[in-house]
């Protein structure tokens, strides 16, 4: 998608992140990620969900949540999301964003 565009274009920049990957990987991911962003790993970013900072955005009650899995659903409807799956698969091959 657009995300691919750009991180493909601006590769020292831009890094696209699965939340599948993240979530099945969350250490390997998150030490990926800070590493790509030039900072050192914390042990603190495994447990973000702690942190006592105060949050004021609408996602505030997500963010004191820790990665699950139950937040990656698309597995549960199988088959049934394949003609989505297929006609964003057209749309990235015909480089649409």
């Amino acid at each position: 998608m657009l995300g691919d565009l750009w991180a493909g274009t601006y590769t020292d920049n831009v890094r696209v992140q699965s939340y599948e990957t993240l979530v099945e990987s969350p250490q390997t991911q998150i030490r990926e990620l800070l590493a790509f962003c030039s900072l050192p790993f914390d042990e603190a970013c495994l447990s973000f969900q702690d942190a006592a900072r105060a949050i004021r955005t609408p996602s505030a009650l997500q963010v004191r949540q820790p990665l699950r899995q139950t937040s990656t659903r698309a597995g549960r409807y199988g088959a049934l999301l394949d003609p989505l799956r297929l006609a964003l698969q057209q749309a990235k091959d015909t480089g649409l964003p």
